[in-house]
């Protein structure tokens, strides 16, 4: 009888744990989303002429000037671009998402000193590059890059519009397919004041793959960009999760409920297996 006991308190133990494990911890993405550690986890790159970056105890300072109207930017990235592009620390997660795949975004940032030279545009946003069923990363298939713009500014003959209807296009460089989404009220971040801000993306990973006719993915790559054409300004970066809080994946092993169910079963099987020897 003692033996049975203490049996069933193993038995009790073991699947409080299995039910822990799947159901009471939400899944960060990205190693080190202070940016405590810098270029360990994080690479802060720049792409055109006129671009400053830098690493301010934990901080990621990018200041951009264009005078001639090319794109130029700095972005913080965590991941690897497709067709071979800029490699960077893995992500701590890769997971596949889909329409009802919810995922919260954190983030602390500023901005300063925005102006034009001319009509243009400066943005500031997170992205994720998600791999397309059955396409190889690093060949020159087309991928899906979904934007989420925190500051979608356009200069237009003396005047300041903010995006916010969403846009769709198929790149010149990759042929890859972008989604952009306004996620931010962005005047309020003109103020030179830092700025915490949380979004759920669930609405506009939906809206992305029914547009491109795609059903599900792997996220692959996480970054916070800053870029301009025909202008100017700063942006400091100061932290960045990326939290799946729940994920509808059709992948077995994506799919906590019946993983659960799983490890349930084979509680149970143990259990009687060790009863029926003693």
């Amino acid at each position: 009888m003692k033996t049975l006991s203490v049996s069933l308190f193993f038995f009790i133990l073991l699947s409080l744990l299995v039910i822990s494990v799947c159901y009471c911890s939400d899944t960060s993405l990205v190693y080190d989303f202070t940016l405590t550690y810098e270029s360990q986890y994080w690479y802060l790159g720049t792409w055109g002429e006129g671009v400053r970056t830098q690493w301010q105890n934990g901080v990621a300072y990018i200041s951009l000037n264009n005078t001639d109207g090319q794109w130029i930017g700095g972005k913080i990235q965590q991941g690897s671009l497709p067709h071979g592009w800029t490699q960077a620390h893995p992500l701590k997660e890769n997971p596949i998402i889909n329409r009802k795949t919810k995922i919260t975004v954190y983030i602390r940032f500023k901005v300063a000193n925005i102006s034009f030279y001319r009509n243009g545009y400066v943005n500031l946003g997170v992205s994720f590059w998600i791999q397309r069923p059955n396409t190889v990363w690093e060949s020159q298939q087309p991928q899906i890059e979904i934007g989420f713009k925190l500051l979608w500014i356009r200069y237009n003959d003396g005047n300041l519009i903010f995006q916010s209807n969403p846009v769709h296009f198929q790149g010149d460089l990759g042929n890859d397919y972008h989604s952009l989404f306004d996620v931010y009220y962005e005047s309020n971040s003109l103020n030179n004041t830092w700025i915490s801000y949380a979004f759920e993306t669930q609405p506009y990973i939906s809206n992305a793959l029914d547009y491109w006719n795609v059903k599900e993915g792997v996220i692959k790559n996480i970054e916070v960009y800053f870029e301009t054409n025909a202008g100017k300004g700063e942006a400091w970066i100061d932290e960045i999760n990326v939290i799946l809080t729940e994920n509808n994946s059709n992948s077995f092993l994506d799919n906590e409920f019946l993983l659960s169910i799983l490890l349930f079963a084979v509680c149970i099987i143990v259990f009687y297996s060790f009863i029926k020897k003693y």
